[in-house]
């Protein structure tokens, strides 16, 4: 969001005209909490140390 909220500042993007600061907001923080739950589900579907790295995206 930070970085969103910066490309607009500098004119470099911009949001559509029907969405607004707060909406976006929300969706930021949907997503965030997605992001989180598939991880924790990933823990805990595959407890082998080994997997669990591929599940983390760890590069």
């Amino acid at each position: 969001m930070l970085f969103t909220y910066l490309g607009s500042l500098l004119k470099i993007c911009k949001l559509p005209s029907d969405i607004t600061w707060m909406q976006y907001y929300g969706l930021s923080l949907v997503t965030g909490i997605g992001f989180t739950m598939s991880l924790f589900i990933g823990s805990l579907a595959f407890t082998d140390p080994e997997y669990q790295t591929s599940v983390r995206l760890v590069f």
